[in-house]
């Protein structure tokens, strides 16, 4: 039997390649939350840096990721805002690679985005006729985002990424550099800039991003419109009862080759900023929070020690996140479509879920957690800590 051997080109470290202009630094952004889940029927209210086994972790984590999540809204809001901001500053033709779990994971986040952002997204996944096809066309266009599952690894040149928005459930070392690293070409090297990876802060993603630039660029010979499925291990859960309940976004955190910013620190550099646009152009919001806690390390150490009121539009979110929780979980629990429960509260002529004001969203609460109840669940109690619902 004979054995195949593939040689590359060149080998050459990350941060070679960045310090010699040729690749693009990365700056990683990780948004953490309030995330709910109930496991074999006991309810957790945790976030990313609670510690937790194998497969609470991916219970937390598949939560997170649900498109209709607080806490996925809120990334690629962040994510959007920035790809719009390169395009408008730097690059017009700059692209964003949203990354989804499964192929129903990116029908969702498509939907999200045409409702949220009017944005039209290309979906590549395994259903495409001719994937190689798809992901030219969107190489050569100036559309703004991509979705793709497991189909943007090595081998796929995209060389007008700028953004790239994690939200798929693969953690292995391997898969995470090479779909970020998707972000690091240029079109020509006369461009500068950094590149953006928004994800969520999952300790080991987290953990990656910090080492990053320790990885290995093994480059060979491509034509660049290669769109394969990739292999890769994911956070998978095992076997048992899993209902998600809901993820509201809490705190973002960033790095920036190696260097990490607390969510404290990038409040002083979104400060810092405004105040010195000239003297803060061409700095990481990482490298500014660090300047700016140096600067004012009295405003770091003092957080305000007044609760900040709620908004109305604050008020409306928080109850429509609500809604959709409730809606899911008592659709999970029927055996039926979370649209059926909704169609269920509008024949009783109440307005539709984006209609209501945020009275009547407070009634579709009442009447949810009334038709919980008598299906046998109780009514949702906050447990913070891991400890168990009583």
């Amino acid at each position: 039997m004979s054995t195949i051997k593939v040689k590359t080109d060149y080998i050459r470290s990350m941060t070679e390649n960045i310090e010699d202009g040729i690749s693009r630094p990365l700056d990683f952004y990780h948004l953490d939350g309030d995330i709910s889940f109930q496991a074999d029927g006991v309810n957790y209210n945790v976030t990313f840096d609670d510690e937790l086994d194998d497969k609470l972790s991916s219970y937390r984590l598949r939560t997170a990721l649900y498109a209709s999540n607080g806490l996925a809204f809120e990334l690629s809001h962040h994510a959007i805002n920035r790809l719009r901001l390169v395009r408008q500053t730097e690059q017009p033709n700059a692209a964003m690679i949203v990354v989804a779990k499964d192929k129903n994971h990116a029908s969702a986040l498509s939907k999200m985005l045409k409702r949220r952002f009017s944005i039209d997204a290309t979906i590549l996944t395994e259903d495409c006729t001719d994937p190689p096809t798809t992901l030219r066309k969107f190489l050569r266009s100036n559309d703004e985002v991509i979705i793709a599952v497991a189909m943007v690894t090595e081998g796929v040149n995209l060389k007008r990424t700028r953004v790239i928005l994690d939200l798929t459930n693969k953690t292995t070392r391997l898969g995470c550099i090479q779909l970020w690293s998707r972000a690091i070409r240029k079109e020509n090297f006369s461009q500068t800039g950094s590149s953006y990876v928004y994800s969520l802060a999952h300790p080991p993603k987290v953990e990656i991003a910090r080492n990053f630039e320790g990885a290995t660029l093994h480059t060979i010979k491509s034509d660049g419109s290669g769109a394969t499925p990739s292999g890769g291990g994911s956070a998978t859960a095992q076997t048992g009862l899993f209902v998600p309940i809901n993820a509201q976004a809490t705190n973002m955190s960033s790095i920036f080759r190696g260097i990490e910013a607390s969510p404290a620190e990038l409040a002083l550099a979104a400060d810092f900023r405004s105040k010195n646009p000239i003297l803060a152009e061409g700095m990481s919001d990482t490298q500014l929070g660090k300047i700016a806690a140096t600067l004012n390390p009295d405003r770091l150490a003092a957080p305000s020690t007044l609760p900040r009121a709620e908004t109305y539009d604050e008020t409306r979110q928080r109850l429509k996140v609500t809604v959709t929780s409730l809606a899911n979980k008592l659709a999970y629990k029927a055996n039926r479509e979370p649209r059926d429960v909704h169609k269920a509260w509008i024949n009783k002529g109440n307005p539709r879920h984006e209609d209501a004001d945020n009275a009547h969203l407070e009634k579709k609460i009442e009447w949810l957690v009334q038709r919980l109840e008598k299906i046998g669940v109780p009514k949702p109690v906050n447990h913070s800590n891991l400890s168990p619902a009583q």
